[in-house]
């Protein structure tokens, strides 16, 4: 944010705190410095704010391993709001016979679940879907 911005948003935080009815009997000194300080705490929480997103980026970038990054991309990615599955977290594989694995919501498991528990390949194999 630039000087430009930073300024409006002070003026538009004190127009704000000069409405308040209970501020009319201070001085213009005084209302001057409250409004100014009510901009600063708003400020204040951005800045927060931004330094909590530089910690997790910066724990992402430095982290080590697969699991830990996983993690710290997680933390990241939940601090704007989308959402992450963490290690561990993840469904059971729907697994066949022959040792190929599927996701619990995909086509080879839902494929698997209709043929008796057999996959698309063991079903070719086996001559299925002739007839």
């Amino acid at each position: 944010m630039d000087a430009k911005q930073d300024h409006e948003r002070m003026c538009a935080a004190f127009d704000e705190w000069v409405k308040d009815e209970n501020t009319h009997w201070l001085s213009e000194h005084d209302a001057a410095y409250q409004g100014f300080m009510a901009a600063w705490e708003m400020r204040s929480d951005e800045m927060a704010g931004l330094r909590e997103t530089a910690r997790l980026a910066e724990r992402f970038a430095r982290a080590k391993g697969r699991y830990h990054s996983e993690h710290s991309s997680c933390d990241l990615m939940e601090r704007f709001g989308v959402p992450c599955v963490r290690p561990g977290d993840e469904p059971e594989m729907v697994k066949c016979a022959c040792g190929d694995t599927y996701p619990p919501d995909s086509y080879g498991a839902g494929f698997m679940a209709a043929n008796g528990g057999v996959c698309e390949n063991c079903d070719m194999m086996n001559g299925g879907g002739n007839g």
